[in-house]
């Protein structure tokens, strides 16, 4: 189901809504001016030679497209704390009842416009936990270290129960954008989903397993910013199974 179509009933912060008509004018008769000139007779052009060789586009590379069998450099990876690496996967718990685990992924560049495919699942833990992708994070990702409660970010989420939800990071709080809101395109409880995300601009594109379930734009934070992953509920446990950036 499209988020898209009942943000402006949900009274969220500064969500820009669809492009008013542009009032039509129409010109004055009296103002325009036509040239009308004689006809002359039509230069002589050379024969053009057409290349025979086709000029093929240079494959864009990914900024992020690594395996996660063996931990990557400077990524949280502790086994007794709240993200590490294990059986070909990332891990991320929340330990403390209250709180959520961000861990940012080094880039060398902040991302503006590009798109993000990440696949989770449920590990363990109870009903109505979450997990998702940091974006427009306008901290370093070395912030990101999975205790840091704080940071100006936007979070894109798929919860346990069904649900999606989109929230900003406002340093010691969250602002809705989109709450927890139902979507058929969720797999419940600890069922693999694939999410993707495509930023361009101010504009947000939210899928899940293929279907559309947000589509908004957003102008409270920079377009520009660092990149995570992020996991929320009480002793929640998930596990990213792949992460794909791409330009």
């Amino acid at each position: 189901m499209l988020v898209g179509l009942v943000l402006g009933l949900l009274g969220l912060p500064r969500i820009e809504l669809p492009r008013e008509m542009l009032p039509q004018t129409q010109a004055d008769p009296a103002l325009i001016s036509v040239a009308i000139t004689p006809r002359t007779a039509e230069p002589t052009i050379p024969p053009v030679r057409l290349s025979t060789t086709t000029s093929v586009p240079t494959p864009v590379p990914p900024l992020f497209a690594h395996n996660l069998a063996t931990a990557l450099p400077g990524w949280p990876n502790d086994l007794r704390g709240t993200a590490w690496f294990d059986g070909g996967e990332y891990h991320l718990f929340v330990r403390g009842p209250g709180q959520f685990v961000a861990t940012g992924v080094p880039l060398a560049r902040p991302v503006s416009n590009a798109k993000l495919i990440a696949v989770f699942h449920k590990v363990a833990g109870p009903a109505g936990g979450g997990y998702g992708l940091i974006v427009r994070d306008q901290g370093a990702a070395a912030e990101r270290d999975g205790h840091n409660q704080s940071g100006a970010y936007l979070v894109l989420e798929i919860g346990d129960r069904g649900e999606v939800g989109i929230w900003q990071r406002d340093e010691s709080h969250w602002i809705d954008i989109v709450p927890w809101t139902h979507s058929d395109a969720v797999h419940p409880d600890f069922a693999t989903n694939s999410m993707t995300i495509t930023t361009e601009g101010s504009r947000l594109d939210f899928s899940v397993n293929g279907v559309v379930v947000a589509d908004l734009s957003y102008d409270r934070l920079p377009t520009a910013g660092a990149v995570g992953v992020f996991a929320g509920g009480d002793f929640n446990e998930v596990a990213l199974e792949s992460l794909r950036i791409e330009r």
